[in-house]
């Protein structure tokens, strides 16, 4: 207690002076009480509130093949570590993709040492695909303090540990090389670890006589066959669009049809040659009942007729609706089909065009006549009509599908082919019900024709795919391949830090003495970042004359 001097006593009356001493006794009693220091326990805990987020990479390339590609998390670990403090590990069962969502963490609260830095060690790890490798995703940490009594609130969010290689594959000079490329693949470290076919799709095929016929496709791509479709080789289109359609009235002579209002002629089978369509809208189908007299329809509702086999008119369709494919049965009764369930119907050569009811909304994609009266469409969500009068009605029939189909053909009025997407494939022999058939390929399946002495049954579809049959139930895949490529392949499970090789291959072969063209990178990645590998300098290796493959 602090004195008080007389000199600030005595100069005043008796009862001020009294006053004045108890007044500032008070005051001094309550700060003494305002500044006392407040004893702290050291040994009383504080408490962490851990809130985390699980980021996802937003540039996986999403594949679906493997533990390799995908991870699936399957356990959250804390590790809680300190100076002088026992470090305590906790491990919480979590699941969620790590390359498509972020995973939300619930907020938890630990109680910990007081008066200490802490850190917190955070990691995910998969072991739900592969049990015999333990998969880190996620590899994170924090430090904080904690003190007595305190809680200390940490928000984290935490990015995936794995890198994203990316390698990219282009022909940039196609001429060059040799064969025919069938498949890419990129491995790591020796192993492979990504792969795919490669080719253009082929939308449409056509044969003029029991062997020889024509498959058309994407980037002006035309292949030939002279032998029922056994063997393949490449003919010159003249054109870089997307062919869509093609269709030979003889054996020789072809006309083929696009994007942007292309048409192409053959009178050999082997070399195109452009003639005018008089339109530049994207063309989907077309059929010929002759040499000079034919028919192509196209987008917004096209239709062009030639009587010459050089030039097209425009013929009036009265709709705008994309229109996918055409048949005539003679020269003046003929069919059309198109988006939204859309059928038109001429019975003079297409001066004039009546819309037809087909009692579907779904998209018609192929229509073929094995006979005058009788018809069938196919499209979207596993839609076939057929008609018995001609097109004038059509009844639905039951796919046992819901793949979109693409191409329809019949080798008589009761036995036919249907196929679609996800190579689907679909048989008939009384003309109503449907037999699925198991094509080969997962590849979407566009189109499909017959040699006309029936020996043969070909279907075309996306990369390269052609699949053969000479009985309509067992069929063989054939690996078309192409000499223009420009892909990108992945491998998600690459460990940054580390130098790793990196062979790229683009293949001809599937079997037998490995050659093709191949490249090798040496990479180093870093945690959580892609890197895409882009080559178009591949060497040649495995043919005559030059050095061998890796294997």
């Amino acid at each position: 207690m602090m004195s008080i001097p007389n000199s600030m006593i005595e100069s005043r009356p008796g009862w001020v002076r009294n006053w004045n001493r108890a007044v500032f006794v008070l005051f001094l009693s309550l700060a003494s009480c305002m500044f006392e220091t407040k004893y702290v326990d050291p040994d009383q805990p504080g408490y962490l509130n851990l809130e985390l987020r699980l980021q996802p990479n937003h540039n996986a390339l999403l594949k679906t093949a493997s533990a390799d590609t995908i991870f699936s998390v399957d356990s959250l670990i804390v590790v809680l570590s300190a100076a002088g403090a026992t470090t305590a590990t906790y491990n919480y069962g979590i699941t969620g993709r790590s390359d498509t969502a972020n995973i939300a963490v619930a907020a938890r609260i630990y109680a910990l040492a007081s008066l200490r830095t802490w850190t917190a060690k955070i990691l995910t790890i998969d072991t739900s695909l592969n049990p015999s490798r333990r998969d880190t995703v996620h590899l994170d940490s924090i430090t904080f303090t904690v003190n007595p009594g305190d809680t200390a609130f940490v928000s984290k969010a935490i990015n995936p540990l794995f890198s994203i290689l990316r390698a990219r594959l282009v022909s940039n000079a196609p001429a060059s090389i040799t064969n025919t490329v069938k498949y890419v693949r990129i491995r790591v470290d020796g192993t492979t670890r990504d792969s795919m076919m490669v080719g253009p799709a082929y939308r449409y095929v056509s044969f003029g006589n029991s062997n020889t016929g024509c498959a058309v496709g994407d980037s002006g791509n035309i292949i030939r066959t002279t032998n029922s479709g056994a063997n393949w080789v490449s003919a010159a289109s003249g054109t870089t669009q997307n062919l869509r359609c093609v269709d030979f009235p003889s054996t020789n002579t072809g006309f083929a049809a696009g994007a942007g209002g292309t048409v192409v002629k053959t009178t050999n089978g082997t070399s195109w040659s452009a003639i005018t369509s008089g339109t530049t809208q994207n063309l989907n189908g077309t059929y010929w009942t002759g040499t000079s007299n034919g028919w192509i329809v196209g987008d917004a509702g096209t239709i062009r007729k030639s009587a010459n086999g050089t030039s097209f008119t425009a013929q009036t369709s009265g709709t705008t609706q994309n229109l996918n494919s055409v048949y005539f049965t003679t020269t003046n009764n003929g069919n059309a089909v198109g988006n939204t369930g859309t059928i038109l119907r001429s019975t003079n050569g297409g001066t004039n065009w009546s819309a037809q009811t087909s009692g579907t909304v779904q998209n018609l994609n192929a229509v073929f006549f094995p006979a005058a009266a009788t018809g069938f469409a196919v499209g979207d969500n596993g839609t076939i009509l057929k008609t018995t009068n001609s097109g004038a009605n059509w009844a639905a029939l039951s796919s046992g599908t819901t793949a979109n189909l693409n191409g329809v053909f019949f080798t008589s009025s009761t036995s036919g082919y249907v196929v679609g997407d996800g190579g689907v494939l679909l048989t008939t022999s009384d003309g109503t019900s449907w037999t699925p058939r198991t094509s080969g390929t997962t590849e979407n399946l566009y189109g499909i024709g017959w040699t006309t002495n029936s020996s043969a049954v070909v279907a075309v579809g996306g990369m390269g795919a052609v699949t053969t049959s000479t009985t309509g139930t067992a069929w063989t895949k054939q690996w078309i391949g192409t000499k223009s490529f420009d892909v990108y392949l992945t491998y998600k499970y690459f460990a940054p830090g580390i130098s790793h090789t990196v062979l790229m291959d683009a293949i001809d072969t599937v079997a037998g003495t490995l050659r093709g063209y191949q490249v090798s990178k040496t990479v180093l990645l870093a945690p959580g970042k892609d890197s895409t590998l882009v080559t178009s300098s591949l060497v040649k290796c495995g043919y005559s004359g030059f050095s061998a493959c890796t294997p």
